[in-house]
């Protein structure tokens, strides 16, 4: 009795090359039955002007199902199913030597790195990864997914530890001058409370409209002269945010900063600014801004 190997299931590669094979096939069957269908629409007899079409029509019909497209759909869905099993074993080494050497790279440029994938804290900012069909997504984000500051594609360790180091230089870069920031936040604050003529600079106001003049108050006189975009210096809300959070109580002794903790109606309508509690990245969503005597 002669013993032979039972044939191994075909890789996937191998599956691929068949199935180009096939579409090949289908090409030009496709081509061969519209040159049938133009002699019939042309009204002429098939049988005689498109004998030669009918008969490559039915050879590329015999080749394709000489490759069995059932055949080669289970095949390739094996292959791809043992490609995955196998990848799922190596998948959390891989992500641990990741994250630890991200670690690494942060705490060169002075970062910490903490919480559990997904999604892990770096300062005031947080990184979330994403697996989809493209592969592997990081997106920066400040806070707890308040503002998108970028997306790294492809879970590219330098990329990513860039991106953190990008976002913090140009979050530094946007604030108002220290000296300065309390200063132009009261001026900010008394004029909207001319603007709305309110009898009382008492009564807190809502925050976001605060940033709004702020924004207009923090402009030099370039920008009064000629009001165009070319001559805005933009203040938003993460600047806003960020820099309540180093510098919210000041150093005057007249005045106190008073922030009203909003409701969970006003963060959602988007009424109300999240600002850090400490660098960890916890924080409190505002809603209004006030200031008192101290």
């Amino acid at each position: 009795m002669t013993i032979t190997e039972k044939p191994g299931p075909e890789t996937v590669e191998g599956t691929q090359k068949k199935l180009q094979a096939l579409v090949k096939q289908l090409e030009k069957l496709l081509e061969a039955s519209k040159s049938v269908s133009k002699a019939e629409k042309a009204g002429k007899n098939v049988s005689l002007y498109a004998a030669a079409e009918i008969a490559e029509t039915r050879k590329r019909l015999l080749e394709i199902e000489s490759l069995d497209l059932s055949r080669l759909s289970a095949s390739l869905g094996a292959g791809l199913e043992s490609m995955e099993a196998a990848a799922k074993k190596t998948a959390e080494r891989e992500l641990i030597r990741l994250l630890g050497d991200l670690e690494e790279r942060l705490k060169e440029s002075g970062f910490t790195l903490s919480g559990h994938y997904p999604e892990l804290v770096c300062g005031v900012f947080t990184i979330e990864f994403e697996t989809t069909a493209r592969g592997m997504t990081a997106t920066v984000f400040y806070g707890p997914r308040i503002a998108r500051l970028a997306t790294v594609p492809g879970g590219d360790v330098e990329k990513i530890a860039a991106a953190i180091v990008e976002a913090s230089r140009e979050l530094g870069e946007s604030l108002l001058p220290g000296d300065r920031f309390h200063e132009l936040l009261h001026q900010a604050w008394s004029q909207l409370h001319l603007r709305k003529g309110n009898q009382s600079s008492s009564v807190a106001l809502p925050i976001l409209e605060v940033l709004a003049e702020l924004c207009f108050v923090r402009q030099d006189d370039r920008f009064r002269r000629n009001p165009i975009r070319a001559a805005f210096q933009p203040y938003g809300q993460v600047s806003f945010s960020y820099q309540l959070y180093q510098q919210g109580r000041g150093d005057d002794d007249t005045r106190e900063l008073v922030l009203g903790i909003a409701t969970r109606e006003d963060v959602k309508k988007k009424d109300s600014l999240w600002v850090p509690r400490r660098q960890s990245g916890l924080g409190t969503h505002y809603s209004t801004l006030g200031f008192r005597r101290a």
